[in-house]
């Protein structure tokens, strides 16, 4: 019928009111004796009698009424001409790649992801929302998926992990948050659909001879396990003085030093300035300075990376308000490609640059911080405000039934009770 369909259809039992009513007044009734010796019965006679046509036209429009308003209980709905998608902003942070019910491995059960995922999917399939768009945040803007519905890579850990998404950015009507546990910006529009889940432990943490930590709920302990290699790589136009240091931290980290023009699936790459026009700046921090050869005005506040599938933030790191390095988890950018030997304290520069080195370390795959291993505590759905009644049609036609039906009730109150008019 073209989507139209009844919201509450229980109620067309009401229908039956109706002939029920028909069936009583049809009934055969025996003839009401009256003494007609006197005049003034005959006056009582005249007085109550209304014209035939009102008497068998009243009956039929409250017949009429009582339809229309079983007719309207049952709630007769359209589907409304145009109705936006529902967005579906999926966090993808590492603890969403977690087990829900804290066994330790995805392999032991579904994960946050697939738990929240499903309660989403099920509440906007009550709903009727055929229509859908997924989102991402990937460390700066959010990302649609492509295509109507989830793709599976998005089930899975991505290669860099994720951090939670900005929530605050994406506060809208008809849009979910699918996440494991209470944002700490709590929602004023959008909706909220939390997997919960137990606590996992497994690895955290990296020694720095290479050994894994294991998180038991309370304390790190080593577990006797190594973390699998990883690597550092260094463009060729990265400058002396970083590229000397990035390789002393790389030693002391345990890492090696990835070949090729390529960085690959090394867990640290520090890419140099692309060609272009160049220029002297005078930079530095922390009690050091060293003369640079920079891209003119230094990197814009936010940039697409061709070397990355994701938009890396702009970060002021080394001179204000030219900004000479931008950075993101697993990568580094550098916006100029010569420099002098730094000035200053040598300790300072390179606790400066071992700091940025450490913060944007990729960890092993195999490891996820205790933060996002904690217990998310119980799975919850809360709908955004204005989506909390069934909605998904249009309510003209119960609008319309139950107009009629207190309309057509009116009518024959009136053709029932109205004055006789007398000769």
């Amino acid at each position: 019928m073209n989507g139209f369909y009844w919201a509450r259809p229980a109620w067309l039992a009401a229908l039956a009111l109706p002939l029920a009513v028909w069936w009583l007044a049809r009934r055969p009734r025996p003839p009401a004796e009256t003494a007609t010796g006197t005049l003034a019965v005959w006056r009582a006679v005249a007085a109550e009698a209304l014209p035939a046509a009102a008497r068998r036209r009243a009956p039929w429009l409250l017949l009429a009424a009582l339809c229309l308003g079983a007719l309207a209980l049952a709630g007769p709905r359209t589907p409304r001409a145009r109705e936006a998608p529902w967005r579906v902003v999926v966090d993808r942070s590492p603890s969403m790649h977690l087990p829900v019910n804290g066994l330790g491995t995805a392999a032991d059960g579904p994960t946050r992801l697939e738990r929240a995922l499903e309660l989403a999917e099920a509440e906007l399939e009550r709903r009727s929302a055929r229509e859908r768009r997924y989102l991402a945040y990937d460390g700066v803007e959010f990302v649609a998926a492509e295509g109507a519905g989830l793709p599976p890579a998005w089930r899975r850990a991505p290669a860099l992990p994720h951090p939670e998404p900005d929530w605050a950015c994406i506060d809208f009507s008809r849009t979910l948050w699918v996440t494991d546990r209470e944002p700490a910006t709590a929602p004023r529009q959008a909706g909220l659909v939390l997997s919960g889940g137990d606590l996992v432990p497994g690895p955290a943490a990296v020694a720095p001879d290479g050994t894994l930590l294991d998180f038991d709920g309370q304390d790190l302990r080593p577990s006797g396990a190594r973390a699998a290699p990883r690597a550092l790589w260094i463009d060729a136009a990265v400058p002396d003085p970083v590229r000397d240091l990035a390789e002393l931290w790389a030693v002391e980290r345990g890492l090696a030093l990835a070949p090729g023009p390529d960085p690959g699936s090394a867990a640290l790459a520090i890419a140099g300035l692309p060609s272009g026009a160049r220029e002297r700046i005078a930079a530095g921090r922390d009690g050091w300075e060293l003369d640079v050869t920079a891209l003119p005005g230094g990197f814009p506040r936010a940039r697409a990376s061709p070397a990355s599938d994701f938009e890396l933030a702009a970060t002021p790191w080394l001179a204000e308000p030219v900004i000479l390095i931008q950075s993101a988890p697993g990568r580094i950018e550098l916006a100029f490609d010569e420099s002098t030997e730094p000035r200053g304290d040598p300790a300072a520069f390179a606790l400066s640059w071992s700091a940025l080195f450490d913060a944007c370390l990729l960890p092993p795959r195999e490891v996820v911080p205790v933060a996002e291993r904690l217990a998310a505590g119980e799975e919850h759905v809360q709908l955004p405000a204005d989506e909390e009644r069934p909605g998904g049609a249009s309510p003209w036609l119960e609008s319309l039934c139950a107009g009629g039906a207190a309309l057509l009730a009116l009518a024959a109150w009136w053709l029932e009770w109205r004055p006789v008019r007398r000769a």
